[in-house]
């Protein structure tokens, strides 16, 4: 089956497509961006945080279990951008015992670094 739309398609919620998704334009994704030290949330509906680093910065992931699908095997991506011109890092930590790609130490993003991680149900995966 095939959906055709000419026009703008908005989602406020999740949908299940169980083929392939064909665009013939870009595709708008949340960013946010965030000062100071922190920490910073990142919140479910985002898609980039971009963190504007004046000092070391801290920023929490959700849970793991809250940004995945178990009923499709869907997991969400986020992307965290350290935008700081000088030597202050990020640190991305996940939350309680959880794991980023099976280590508890956190990430630590220097200058101008980006972090693309994506949830599994029970931690986080670096892409």
């Amino acid at each position: 089956a095939l959906l055709h739309v000419t026009g703008t398609v908005k989602l406020d919620s999740t949908v299940a497509i169980g083929g392939i998704v064909q665009m013939a334009s870009g595709v708008g994704l949340r960013i946010r961006a965030v000062a100071g030290a922190g920490p910073h949330a990142i919140a479910l509906p985002d898609w980039t945080l971009v963190v504007n680093a004046t000092a070391a910065a801290a920023v929490n992931l959700p849970t793991a279990a809250s940004a995945y699908n178990a009923t499709t095997g869907v997991g969400q991506v986020f992307n965290v951008k350290c935008k700081g011109l000088s030597a202050f890092a990020t640190t991305v930590t996940a939350n309680g015992a959880e794991l980023i790609d099976g280590s508890a130490v956190p990430v630590a993003l220097a200058a101008a670094a980006n972090l693309n991680i994506q949830s599994d149900g029970t931690g986080w995966i670096v892409l």
